[in-house]
């Protein structure tokens, strides 16, 4: 009774569906080792200081997964003559005081 029993007898699923099964397992072992590497690296990337948007820092935020950054906000205006018709003026700059103010903003009505 102890006699070992080949695993081909055991494994009666069609071959199809084992190598179906082996690509699912390996992929799954593949997404896992990108989230653990995807993970790792999180922790050298959660202050960068080299962004369109300024610094984002993760570390100092006072909310735990989020970065406050600053923003200025543009409206787009029709231009009178230059190489595009319309242009980006910044409207608002609270949060980013660095960035100078080209216009008020203006209702969609007065545009026209």
């Amino acid at each position: 009774m102890d006699a070992e029993i080949p695993l081909q007898i055991l494994d009666y699923r069609p071959k199809r569906w084992r190598a179906r099964h082996r690509i699912k397992e390996r992929h799954r072992e593949a997404m896992d080792t990108a989230h653990r590497l995807r993970t790792r690296d999180l922790g050298s990337w959660s202050r960068c200081d080299d962004t369109i948007v300024g610094p984002v820092r993760f570390r100092d935020s006072p909310v735990k997964n989020v970065s406050i950054t600053s923003m200025a906000a543009g409206q787009w205006r029709k231009t009178k003559a230059g190489r595009f018709p319309f242009e980006l003026v910044i409207v608002y700059n609270a949060t980013a005081p660095q960035i100078p103010i080209e216009a008020e903003l203006k209702l969609l009505s007065q545009l026209r």
